[in-house]
């Protein structure tokens, strides 16, 4: 069933909350399967990648917008201190100006 999930579209997410079968395993499985999921997503190029094959333009893409998107969420999810200037050394040049 998680390789027909995979082929028809579904995030790698979505199905190992359905089926309990981990990504890394998934891939391996739809290699030996000879299943691939659909070009231009983040799953077509761990399927490129679990066949060590080089990706399509395509999935390329897809994956540097993930690469992207994870690097801005771990950005943004700064500590709440740092974030409100606690964690600043008194004196410091990028300490916030008095007025």
């Amino acid at each position: 069933m998680a390789l027909a999930l995979l082929r028809d579209g579904f995030k790698e997410r979505s199905i190992t909350q359905r089926t309990a079968v981990p990504g890394g395993t998934l891939y391996r499985l739809a290699i030996d399967h000879g299943i691939t999921a659909p070009h231009g997503t983040v799953e077509g190029h761990r399927c490129h990648e679990a066949a060590d094959t080089e990706p399509c333009d395509e999935c390329s893409l897809a994956d540097g917008r993930d690469q992207a998107r994870k690097r801005a969420r771990h950005r943004r999810s700064g500590s709440p201190a740092a974030a409100a200037g606690a964690a600043r050394a008194p004196g410091s040049p990028w300490r916030t100006p008095r007025r």
